[in-house]
């Protein structure tokens, strides 16, 4: 639950969680790593995806269930990138974004992710982002 955006959190420790977080696991042998997910989640892609995917709470939540969370978008990053490459990367983006400065992480994710890796324009990652913002301006003012 989140009222701005839901954090998604590696958890390299492989700590126990609190039943109030959901954790989600990479099966064994998929396609995608931990990190690969945790520097997606911080694009315009998964931050709409969320907005549209989890449920408004009083005062303004949002909360992902675990079925709603499984549908959220996420970028694929094919080829993978580099181990340094992507710890770089993941170590920039978890600054910022426990900065609570949300606009520059997801600057940043879209710049580094969907623009440079994926290839999408600055017009459809200001799409992405617009409809973002009115979706969770939307959910704060209710």
């Amino acid at each position: 639950m989140a009222n701005r955006r839901p954090s998604l959190v590696l958890n390299a420790a492989r700590a126990v969680a609190p039943n109030t977080l959901l954790c989600v696991r990479v099966k064994r042998g998929a396609a995608v790593r931990e990190a690969d997910l945790a520097v997606g989640w911080q694009t315009s892609l998964a931050a709409l995806s969320a907005e549209i995917e989890g449920h408004s709470l009083g005062g303004g939540m949002l909360k992902l269930e675990p079925g709603e969370a499984v549908n959220v978008l996420m970028p694929h990053l094919s080829p993978p990138p580099q181990k340094g490459e992507l710890r770089a990367l993941l170590g920039e983006l978890h600054a910022l974004a426990r900065g609570g400065v949300d606009e520059e992480t997801l600057d940043l994710g879209d710049r580094e992710i969907l623009r440079r890796r994926m290839g999408l324009s600055a017009r459809q990652c200001a799409l992405l982002r617009k409809g973002h913002t009115l979706l969770l301006e939307r959910r704060r003012n209710r």
